[in-house]
């Protein structure tokens, strides 16, 4: 599901406004709106349209204005923390939309009231005012709530996402409800792409904290990134390929496909079948079988050669595609790859999504490899899902580059003699490195330190130390532009804009962010912040999102606790060198055996929606800023967190 959220402004929130448009203008409906099902049971309207000949915005809001009077409070069917119902609660069973949902079928009514009690009475006054004033000025004759669902693919129970409502001037017949019906299904379609875009730039983010963090071995990431993109994306299959630039190549280092679809020991006996027809092994997980040559022109007919080459994806209908001509598409093998291997993998379409590095004096793009991935949906690949694999097309970039830079960095110390091309590393880690700034600090100072001794090492001969002598001044301002650039990267491949920073204002911002003053949250905000604190330097937004990140758990621990105390305190001071921020929280607390697990990778007690890499990304942050976090908490008691930055 979708979490709650300002919806009508994001690509999800035009879509749906355009089917509510498209039901009252190409079809002729009185009105039309859309609610989505939201993870707590809600159900929220976030799109609607009314015919604009029959009555106008200011005519809906004076009949809202009668209504609120006659109720006391305030009516706005514009905003979905309003028009919402909820289909877990009885209160809600007169309700047009509880009632489609919970029978999960379309369901019609005479009167216009039951679209909206109790979110509005249901006494005389009021249905005088909805079906005797306003149904008859819109003309209205019937209202229909039409469920529209995500079709399970194993065939079973399918997953209510909504409903379509819509008014109309006459008698609502079942061709009406086919025609609604197939609206419904692209709503229900929208909000699973944009489901899908959620998760994946989740994902993305754990990935990318991954990456900078703890993996090292670039096999291993370009594996997630293949089972994340099935398990996550719902495709068949997926592979990658690194670009490997001594010889032009794209080899195959990673391959996942769904294993309720196919398991290995029948990708296994495919191939076999294969070997026996070309007299020659067939190992698709094998780079040096799996490779083909950017340059050559025999591959030229190769899904990923042809991606690379145009520097953007390429879609094709046939498997072969892929396998071009490592695998030759002729007589015999083709009933195998694109027959029964196509067939029995219900795969529709194949496509190759190139991923670059973008050097730093913009020129051209760096190749890194190609993503691979097959699809069974019926359309193929949309405009939406080839964007969210070019999302991860850069984390797979990322990775690679990343593991190289560890690789490149071991290499280069344990070779003493090799102290000019570590610092040619270092040079080119300032353009895309995305490791702790810290070690690198460290690793600038170690060669700076060796760069001055060289001279005196008797080891060199003559004209070597000589020749070191000479580049020594270089290399040293090398290195001093280097540890400038590494200061302002905190996060893998992205440029981060660090300046003298208030801490204040990034507080202010958070608690704006995760509480705006006008939330109906019913917490407590006490903010204690000491005035004329020294900057720091940092990036505000990702200082601002740390921060944001503790308020929004505490904010959450404040509604899982059944506490008349509801607050969140927030207070900033300056002790010795440090700026200390203290964010406290009356919420439920943090159990004695979880204390130690808060801060780490995939940990969570959100086992629904909870990825686990929040707080641990915050900690990071923290520490990359040369500063630390920690937490006190008592079950039932609330939590304290305590962030120390120091000042530059």
């Amino acid at each position: 599901m979708l979490e709650t959220q300002d919806i009508s402004r994001t690509r999800l929130g035009f879509t749906l406004q355009r089917i509510a448009e498209d039901i009252v203008q190409a079809l002729g409906y009185v009105g039309s709106m859309v609610a989505i099902l939201e993870p707590d049971g809600s159900l929220p309207v976030y799109a609607l349209s009314v015919d604009p000949d029959l009555v106008t915005m200011e005519q809906i809001r004076d009949w809202q204005s009668k209504i609120s009077r006659a109720i006391h409070r305030d009516v706005d069917i514009f905003n979905p923390e309003f028009a919402k119902v909820y289909v877990n609660d009885d209160a809600y069973a007169d309700n047009l939309s509880f009632q489609a949902v919970r029978k999960k079928r379309q369901i019609i009514r005479n009167d216009l009231s039951d679209l909206f009690v109790p979110l509005v009475p249901n006494n005389k006054l009021i249905r005088e005012i909805v079906n005797r004033i306003i149904q008859p000025a819109l003309k209205i004759e019937q209202v229909i709530a039409v469920p529209f669902f995500l079709e399970s693919p194993g065939g079973g129970e399918p997953q209510v996402l909504g409903n379509l409502f819509a008014a109309k001037s006459s008698q609502i017949t079942p061709q009406d409800v086919q025609v609604l019906t197939s609206y419904g299904r692209h709503a229900a379609a929208a909000i699973e792409i944009e489901r899908q875009r959620l998760l994946t730039l989740q994902v993305a983010r754990q990935l990318t904290t991954n990456i900078q963090t703890r993996i090292r071995q670039r096999d291993d990431v370009l594996q997630q990134i293949v089972e994340s993109v099935v398990s996550v994306l719902g495709y068949v299959g997926a592979m990658v390929a690194t670009y490997e630039e001594e010889d032009k190549s794209l080899p195959v280092r990673a391959f996942y496909i769904d294993p309720d679809l196919a398991s290995m020991s029948q990708v296994d006996e495919w191939q076999k079948q294969l070997s026996k027809l070309l007299r020659r092994d067939v190992n698709i997980l094998d780079p040096d079988f799996a490779r083909v040559f950017v340059h050559d022109d025999q591959y030229a007919g190769n899904l990923g050669v042809q991606a690379v080459q145009r520097q953007e994806p390429v879609v094709a209908d046939n498997l072969s595609a892929l396998f071009t001509p490592i695998i030759p598409v002729n007589a015999l093998t083709r009933p195998i790859v694109d027959g029964v291997v196509q067939r029995t993998l219900k795969i529709k379409q194949v496509i190759a999504v190139p991923f670059f590095l973008q050097t730093a004096d913009d020129a051209e793009p760096k190749i890194v490899g190609n993503l691979f991935a097959a699809t069974v949906h019926p359309l193929g690949f949309q405009m939406e899902e080839i964007e969210l694999l070019q999302a991860f097309g850069q984390q797979a970039a990322a990775g690679i580059f990343n593991a190289k830079l560890f690789y490149d960095l071991d290499q280069a110390y344990k070779k003493a003699e090799e102290r000019r091309e570590a610092a040619t590393i270092f040079g080119t880690m300032a353009f895309s490195a995305s490791k702790s700034i810290h070690q690198f600090r460290n690793h600038i100072g170690f060669i700076r330190g060796q760069l001055q001794l060289l001279p005196y090492i008797e080891q060199f001969s003559e004209a070597d130390r000589q020749e070191i002598i000479k580049s020594t001044p270089r290399v040293l301002e090398r290195l001093n532009i280097i540890a400038e650039i590494l200061n302002q990267l905190h996060e893998p491949w992205r440029p981060i804009n660090v300046k003298p920073t208030n801490v204040n204002v990034c507080l202010e911002n958070a608690r704006h962010k995760v509480l705006p003053e006008h939330a109906p949250e019913g917490i407590r905000v006490e903010m204690e912040l000491s005035a004329g604190l020294p900057e720091i330097m940092a990036s505000a937004d990702m200082l601002t999102e740390a921060f944001a990140i503790i308020m929004k758990n505490g904010v959450e621990a404040i509604h899982a606790h059944h506490n008349e105390a509801k607050y969140l305190r927030i207070s900033s001071r300056f002790n010795a060198s440090d700026i200390v921020v203290e964010i406290e929280d009356s919420g439920i607390g943090i159990e004695p055996e979880n204390l130690d697990n808060i801060f780490e990778m995939r940990w969570t007690t959100k086992k629904e929606t909870g990825l686990g890499f929040g707080l641990f990304w915050v900690r990071d942050f923290i520490e990359g800023l040369g500063g630390r976090v920690v937490v006190e908490s008592e079950w039932l008691q609330g939590a304290a967190f305590r962030v120390s930055l120091p000042v530059s």
